[in-house]
């Protein structure tokens, strides 16, 4: 009997990574079910500004290649990050005009730590613009509604990032607090922030 991996989007990173460790899943069937519920799911794909299928796929064919990855509770799991955090070769937005993005010359420290420990970046998501704002109103890339309430606002600047695991499309994602930035959207959709 085969195993449905996106009954694991639903459940803890734990118990994911102990599905994947364990072989009961495999982390490219992880992979392939966050893509689909992000490419299928009502509001999902708003949650990023930049989805990068393509090359979750290419670091899960990678990362197969290298067992010695898998002791890394990290090993398999989809995550995303606000978009923001530099990528070496490619392109934060910010979420602002197209003339205040910038290509990343290295890519962040978290976001290699994160890769190094096996984790599967699906992409930037969802911000305040310039990371200024509580709201999680963006001029530029519209408006993120609340994945319990689409009356309501979404919070922010961190917005994308909470509504990312609110919506269980990954399981973390990286944000950043300057005073309140990950704490108000996470409080709004009921997910840790810190």
């Amino acid at each position: 009997m085969k195993t449905n991996a996106a009954l694991y989007l639903d459940g803890s990173m734990r118990e994911a990574a102990e599905a994947i460790r364990t072989e009961i899943i495999s982390t490219e069937e992880l992979i392939h079910a966050a893509i689909e519920r992000i490419e299928t799911a009502p509001g999902a794909k708003a949650c990023f500004v930049r989805f990068r299928p393509e090359e979750a796929l290419r670091a899960t064919e990678q990362l197969g290649r290298e067992e010695t990855k898998k002791k890394s509770p990290l090993f398999g799991i989809p995550m995303a990050h606000k978009d923001l955090f530099s990528v070496e070769n490619d392109q934060a937005t910010f979420c602002a005009h197209r003339e205040f993005q910038k290509t990343g010359k290295e890519t962040a420290l978290a976001l290699a730590a994160l890769n190094k420990a096996g984790a599967i970046n699906l992409g930037g998501v969802h911000m305040a613009e310039f990371a200024m704002g509580a709201g999680g109103w963006n001029e530029t890339y519209g408006f993120l509604s609340n994945p319990h309430d689409s009356e309501r606002v979404s919070g922010g600047s961190s917005s994308g990032s909470a509504a990312a695991v609110a919506r269980r499309l990954v399981f973390a994602s990286l944000g950043t607090d300057t005073g309140g930035s990950a704490r108000i959207p996470a409080c709004f959709f009921g997910v840790d922030g810190f």
